[in-house]
């Protein structure tokens, strides 16, 4: 069974917002939060500031643990998150609205309707008001209570073969949604997304996250991939090929992504949940400290999720084409759409919204760097701006349990002791305590968004990584993608890389 790894965020939060722990050496209440996300907290600052905001109430009386099992393996199975939030088996946990509706909160399909929520002005107008405090207390439908609503990235059309300009770029194509399920069959209860744009002509595909790489291949006799998928910016840089393309596929080295900057689907929205037996047994003063808590991240949640334009300047770098359509194209997909979800959702709410958006300011129009509409081969080495890691040595001791419990089979003898040296973009790794053979490779992009190639030549593969410096210099790897991604989940993420020298 793979191994768990539960960290406590606040072991430092707290000290560095308090300045000491509980006086009198009462051990501090500690709750656990399960976040699905693949990419780590560093992806979802709203329960990361939730945790910290507790963590400064309580003056360290309450502290918040996180358990990312849910999104270990490359996969969000939030379904699962919210299922054992229920039960009881985690007091909290941060899930997506869509995935809250297909567990029977059906308020917040509104959410998803596609084109509706396609602002950052009125998704802040629908959380911070009526509408928002109504959804929360909506949340006992999928049997759990709701503490905060947060507000997500919008997200936009992703072509793999070329850019979404237009209607006809969507009706009739294979569509890769979150949270579908094609076995659903477009049933009522089906989410408002899947039933919109099966109503518009369009096929939806089940998206997860195994599923991104397959997307950019163009093998024949293969089965029918999306050729359109929704994405955020935060997420699209994790979402790209970053495989060899075989031999006789030279046609996956100029696929996408392109997004489309101006069209927006629909807000990726969360709900940070709580099992009300867990809540009902803290004291009033403890539960009075995390309904604070939740209630400050969900005022600040709209601010923290935008910051696109620095994103989109981050993934234009990294070989990620970026388009806009033509007002008339989006104002025509946007009123096809509305035809398709008026007749589906809830009009009353729907009215609601609307009434909102007439009343909120458009967001300032994304601006697209002048060189991220060329077509390029996605395939090569690291690329993005300059990581602004510092350069050094680290070290790491990497055990059979670890192989073992990142599911890195066939690699059990690949333990011992081994050495990474950071240099200006490209990294070197080696093995001591017993001595092997090393590896080398470039890195480039930010920590929360870096690129990781291996090896050189036709043979090399780009993974993407999320890293995360300490105060005392150490490296915390989280690997998101990867095509061996168990070996390398075990060899960069096992433990903190110590550094050791400059």
């Amino acid at each position: 069974m793979r191994a768990v790894t539960i960290a406590l965020l606040v072991v430092a939060v707290a000290t560095a917002l308090t300045g000491c722990g509980r006086g009198g050496g009462s051990r501090a209440r500690v709750l656990r939060m399960e976040i699905a996300n693949p990419a780590g907290l560093a992806h979802e600052p709203g329960a990361a500031f939730f945790a910290a905001k507790v963590a400064a109430l309580s003056h360290g009386r309450v502290r918040i643990a996180y358990d990312d099992r849910w999104g270990r393996g490359g996969e969000a199975l939030e379904t699962r998150l919210i299922r054992d939030v229920n039960a009881g088996r985690a007091e909290l946990g941060v899930a997506h609205t869509r995935f809250l509706v297909r567990a029977g909160a059906r308020m917040f399909d509104v959410l998803d309707a596609p084109m509706l929520v396609d602002r950052y002005s009125l998704q802040a107008a629908v959380i911070n008001g009526p509408l928002g405090k109504r959804m929360i207390e909506r949340t006992r439908a999928a049997g759990v209570e709701g503490l905060a609503l947060l507000a997500g990235r919008l997200t936009h059309p992703v072509g793999t073969r070329g850019p979404i300009r237009s209607l006809r770029d969507v009706a009739g194509h294979a569509i890769g949604l979150r949270a579908w399920r094609p076995s659903e069959h477009y049933l009522p209860t089906s989410p408002l997304p899947a039933l919109s744009l099966h109503a518009i002509g369009a096929y939806p595909r089940p998206l997860t996250y195994s599923k991104v790489f397959s997307m950019y291949v163009t093998a024949e006799g293969g089965p029918e991939r999306p050729t359109v998928y929704e994405d955020d910016l935060d997420s699209l840089f994790f979402d790209r090929y970053g495989g060899r393309c075989a031999a006789p596929d030279r046609a996956c080295r100029t696929l996408g992504p392109w997004v489309t900057v101006d069209a927006v689907l629909w807000p990726r929205t969360a709900v940070i949940v709580a099992n009300p037996e867990a809540l009902a047994r803290l004291t009033p003063r403890e539960r009075g400290w995390v309904h604070a808590a939740a209630a400050a991240a969900q005022r600040r949640s709209p601010a923290v999720a935008g910051g696109d334009q620095r994103l989109l300047a981050e993934l234009c770098a990294a070989g990620v084409r970026a388009v806009s359509a033509s007002p008339r194209a989006v104002a025509d997909l946007r009123r096809t759409l509305r035809l398709a979800y008026w007749r589906l959702g809830d009009r009353r709410l729907i009215g609601a919204v609307e009434r909102l958006r007439r009343r909120t300011a458009p967001d300032p129009p994304l601006r697209i760097p002048s060189a991220c509409g060329r077509r390029h081969s996605h395939e090569g080495p690291a690329r993005g701006v300059r990581s602004p890691l510092p350069d050094g040595v680290y070290r790491v001791q990497i055990t059979p349990d670890d192989l073992r419990a990142a599911d890195a089979k066939g690699i059990v003898d690949r333990s011992g002791i081994a050495t990474l040296t950071l240099r200006r973009g490209h990294w070197r790794l080696r093995w001591s305590e017993p001595p092997g053979p090393g590896t080398a490779g470039t890195y480039a992009g930010t920590p929360a968004r870096t690129a990781w190639t291996l090896g050189s030549g036709p043979g090399r593969d780009e993974a993407y990584v999320s890293i995360a410096a300490g105060p005392d210099g150490a490296l915390r790897f989280s690997v998101i993608r990867a095509a061996d991604r168990p070996h390398l989940q075990a060899l960069l993420a096992s433990h903190p890389w110590k550094r050791i020298g400059p």
